[in-house]
C-alpha cells in the first residue's frame, strides 16, 4: 500500500497548508501491494478516531478527509488468502509551520539570584504534534513541552553571575530561547540580554585586636570581596565603602587618619563598647542591595597605680604595712 500526498519528509507524510480555522485535508492512498490478486481483506485505521476502512480491495485514489490537525498513525492491515496478516504504520501530519513568542515583564537585569517570568505567546493556534524546547545558556537542562502542556509563562532562576558568559549577540549575558517545532518547520523566540550581577561581600580586619585601652590606636582595614556588574562594554567590580561607628558620639572617639568613606582608618576611643559597621555597595548599579557587616570593639581604661603606707618613718629595724 502506498500513501500519496504532496509533501513527505523522512518517511513522514505531511500537509502544511491547514490552519486551526480550516483543518480539512483529503488524503489519497493507492494499493501498490505485490499480492493484490490474493489479498482478501483491507483494514485501515486512520488514527483520527473516525470509522475504519474495511473492504475486500483497495481502489487507487481511495480518499479520507482529516477534519482536525495533528500527528496521526495510519495503520494498514492486509489479510491474504492464506490468512496471513501484514501490518504497516504510516505517520501523517496535518498542520502548519508553528509560531511562538517570548517576552519579559520588565527589566532583564537582576541581582543574584535572579528570578524571571517570561510569558510565552502565539502558541494557541499551533497544531497538535508541535513541541517546544526551552534552552538557557547558564548550564541548566533543556525543558520540553508538548502542544497540550506548553505553559503561559516560563519561570527560571539564575543563580550565578552573567559576567564571562557570552551569546552570539551580547557579551556578559544570559539568554533564553524557545523553539517551536513540528513536521512543517520551526520558529524561535529569544529574550536577551539577561544580566545577573553579584554584590560585594563586606568584611574588614581590626588591629591590633578588638580590645584595646583608652587612647590606644585601632586600625580598621576594609577586606571585602568585590562583586561584578556590567557597565558600558564589559563587567567591572568597582565598589564603594562606608563606615559607621555606633554609638555615633564624636566626643567619644577621634579619627586619626583616613575617613569613614575610605578603605581604612585609624581611631582612638574613650572607654566603652562600640559597634563598627562597614557597608559595601556596587559603585554604579543599584540592582544589588549593599552588603553590611558589624563587629564589636571593647575599650578599657588605662589602669591607675596607687598604694598607702601606715608608717612611713622610723629607725631600723622598721616595719611598715602597705
Amino acid at each position: 500500500v502506498n500513501i500519496t500526498t504532496n509533501n513527505t519528509a523522512g518517511g513522514l507524510f505531511r500537509y502544511c497548508g491547514s490552519t486551526a480555522n480550516n483543518p480539512l485535508f483529503t488524503l489519497e492512498i493507492n494499493d501498490l501491494s505485490t499480492t493484490q490478486s490474493s489479498n482478501t481483506i483491507y483494514t485501515i485505521d486512520w488514527g483520527d478516531s473516525s470509522l475504519n476502512y474495511s473492504a475486500s480491495n483497495l481502489p487507487n485514489a481511495t480518499q479520507h478527509t482529516f477534519t482536525q490537525q495533528g500527528l496521526f498513525n495510519i495503520i494498514v492491515s492486509v489479510t491474504g488468502s492464506n490468512n496471513c496478516i501484514a501490518v504497516d504504520t504510516f505517520q501523517f501530519f496535518n498542520g502548519n509551520n508553528p509560531s511562538v513568542g517570548l517576552s519579559t515583564l520588565g527589566s532583564t537585569v537582576s541581582c543574584n539570584p535572579g528570578a524571571f517570568e517570561l510569558p510565552i505567546a502565539s502558541t494557541t493556534n499551533n497544531p497538535p504534534g508541535t513541541e517546544y524546547t526551552v534552552t538557557v545558556n547558564d548550564g541548566s537542562s533543556q525543558i520540553t513541552y508538548t502542544q497540550s502542556s506548553v505553559p503561559s509563562s516560563y519561570f527560571h532562576t539564575f543563580d550565578s553571575t552573567s559576567c564571562g558568559i557570552n551569546t552570539p549577540n551580547y557579551d556578559d549575558a544570559f539568554k533564553v530561547d524557545i523553539i517551536a517545532t513540528n513536521a512543517c518547520g520551526s520558529s524561535t523566540a529569544t529574550v536577551e540580554p539577561i544580566r545577573i550581577y553579584e554584590p560585594p561581600i563586606a568584611d574588614f580586619n581590626i588591629t591590633p585586636n578588638d580590645t584595646n585601652c583608652t587612647n590606644q590606636t585601632f586600625t580598621f582595614d576594609e577586606d571585602s570581596t568585590p562583586g561584578s556588574y556590567f557597565f558600558n562594554n564589559g563587567c567591572i567590580s568597582n565598589y564603594s565603602v562606608e563606615w559607621n561607628i555606633i554609638p555615633n558620639n564624636t566626643a567619644n572617639y577621634t579619627i586619626n587618619s583616613g575617613s569613614l568613606n575610605n578603605s581604612s582608618f585609624t581611631a582612638t576611643f574613650q572607654p566603652g563598647t562600640y559597634t563598627i559597621r562597614l557597608i559595601a555597595d556596587n559603585l554604579i548599579t543599584t540592582a544589588c542591595a549593599p552588603d553590611t557587616i558589624e563587629k564589636q570593639i571593647c575599650v578599657v581604661p588605662i589602669p591607675q597605680s596607687s598604694f598607702t603606707i601606715d608608717n612611713d618613718f622610723g629607725c631600723l629595724p622598721h616595719t611598715a604595712t602597705l
